[in-house]
């Protein structure tokens, strides 16, 4: 072979081995703008709170279901929910932050880089019970995601300091999600889309057995099932220690809050000597199962109560007198308000005699709230 053809071959093999550096130049170029992008979706959903996740989760489901690209991130009580349910998703932690239980109502992150580095949405989904959440709102609109507020509350506003920060972070989203149409009608950008956790409570209470439930419960023919449920907060304690007080010896089952899994009450009934009628629901029933089962419901300020009137149950506000709360169920007269151990007989013979009305209809509740949140998340992606 002449010196002209080795010399060609020679230059046919070293332009061979250039494309094939470069083939790889070019893939390791775009795994790291991936990796520098953020993992891409449709949709994130960042979890916090117990209400934004019982209320998101179901609509985080069904976009999934459809075919829509799904991430979820989450802290706090949120994780100890995802985790129970066996959901998929990543925690603020695995990014660097630490946001417990007990994390701040008004507590700031440093910097929301590493969130808004990790993930690439067309949309971006959360509540509004923390400033983090407000934060991110911030930090994702200045990256041009579209941003949305899932106000999980059925009450536009009240004396609790969650409503004070809710205000401020809804504002910092471009839309706000709302369960009612009585409440936001003056606010920007708000739309009634009625609460998505209702539907999956219908659909999980509609299967419950409620003797099997009740015998799970140890509960005997005939006797009532009076269910607590719990919440958290000085406001709170002070609500519980009525009950126990008005109580006397009637038998109480607790659902307690997630967010401290019944610490609050067991504190507290060490201090009671009536603690031996006080029972805490097991952790094989859901708050659903509870409350289809129960006869009566009695809470503090939880919007499980209010859930628990769309299943027909007559529900018990404990309210001690110097706290100030309005909800739509006691402005209605739908709900029973006690305020002193001496007001329990009244209150329970009211709940003899109650009569559940159609809810969506009295609080004005848009139904089939997942179809209505999915189809404005398509929307939004659209656009984007």
């Amino acid at each position: 072979m002449g010196f002209r053809a080795r010399k060609f071959l020679a230059l046919i093999f070293l332009g061979h081995k250039i494309a094939v550096i470069m083939k790889n130049l070019f893939i390791l170029l775009v795994l790291f703008a991936k990796l520098w992008a953020g993992e891409s979706c449709d949709v994130l959903f960042y979890l916090q709170d117990a209400g934004e996740t019982y209320g998101l989760l179901p609509v985080a489901e069904q976009l999934s279901s459809e075919g829509m690209q799904v991430c979820i991130a989450a802290s706090g009580t949120a994780e100890k929910i995802l985790r129970g349910k066996g959901v998929e998703y990543t925690s603020l932690e695995s990014l660097g932050y630490s946001l417990g239980v007990d994390w701040p109502r008004e507590g700031q992150l440093k910097s929301c880089v590493k969130v808004t580095d990790s993930f690439a949405p067309k949309v971006f989904v959360s509540g509004v019970a923390f400033s983090v959440q407000g934060q991110l709102y911030g930090a994702f609109r200045d990256k041009g995601v579209a941003t949305v507020a899932f106000w999980d509350n059925f009450n536009g506003d009240g004396e609790n300091p969650y409503f004070a920060t809710a205000h401020r972070v809804r504002g910092l989203a471009d839309q706000i999600w709302v369960p009612t149409r009585l409440i936001g009608r003056d606010w920007l950008s708000c739309v009634a889309v009625g609460h998505p956790s209702l539907e999956s409570w219908a659909a999980e209470a509609s299967q419950v057995q409620v003797e099997e439930v009740r015998g799970r419960l140890e509960i005997d023919p005939g006797e009532k099932l009076i269910l607590w449920i719990g919440g958290y907060g000085p406001d709170y304690e002070e609500a519980f220690r009525l009950l126990l007080s008005a109580a006397e010896e009637a038998t109480v089952f607790i659902q307690p809050h997630p967010k401290y899994g019944g610490e609050i009450e067991s504190n507290i009934l060490q201090e009671e000597v009536r603690s031996v009628f006080i029972h805490f629901i097991p952790n094989g029933v859901s708050t659903v199962e509870a409350v289809a089962a129960a006869d009566v419901v009695v809470c503090h300020q939880s919007t499980v109560g209010f859930q628990a009137l769309f299943l027909g149950k007559p529900v018990i506000y404990v309210l001690p007198p110097n706290q100030q709360f309005e909800s739509l169920p006691l402005q209605e007269g739908l709900a029973y308000r006690m305020s002193c151990p001496c007001e329990w007989d009244e209150a329970f013979g009211w709940a003899s005699r109650y009569v559940a009305p159609n809810c969506y209809r009295k609080f004005d509740v848009p139904e089939k709230s997942v179809e209505i949140c999915v189809n404005l998340l398509r929307i939004a992606c659209s656009l984007d």
